[in-house]
């Protein structure tokens, strides 16, 4: 495997978007490349990155890697979007991967909200508890 050097900089933008303890550099570098071969976990076929809680959504093919969520806070002027990533986490637009829709509330507002009442599929406005209503409750809350 090559070896690349990145100044200071680079480095600590890298910091600011990795997943303590779970990403690695090339990680970091294949999200916001947006590249996904499906290999750089170290087996073939399982993409890299924390697995999430709408995995059971993806494994089920409600939601696809890639499809785009949002979140309208209507009154308070405020729409948020996150991106859907193959092991069922979410990536916010300044590039944080968090693993819930809750913690994905978390982030972007920092107070608590149940993502499932908040988020909706872009696409068609279909809410995620819906979707989490398909699978017969298998999904994990928050």
């Amino acid at each position: 495997m090559p070896v690349i050097r990145v100044s200071d900089e680079v480095f600590a933008v890298l910091q600011r978007h990795a997943v303590p303890l779970s990403d690695t550099p090339d990680s970091v570098l294949r999200r916001l490349l947006n590249i996904d071969d499906g290999t750089t976990s170290g087996s073939p076929g399982v993409a890299a990155g924390p697995e999430g809680k709408l995995l059971p959504l993806v494994q089920a093919g409600l939601l696809q890697p890639g499809e785009r969520l949002v979140w309208s806070q209507r009154r308070l002027g405020n729409t948020f979007y996150a991106t859907v990533l193959a092991r069922g986490a979410l990536q916010l637009d300044d590039g944080r991967i968090v693993k819930s829709l809750s913690g994905a509330c978390q982030a972007l507002t920092g107070k608590s909200y149940d993502g499932w009442e908040e988020f909706r599929r872009e696409s068609d406005n279909v809410l995620l508890n819906d979707l989490r209503a398909q699978l017969g409750g298998g999904g994990t809350k928050h």
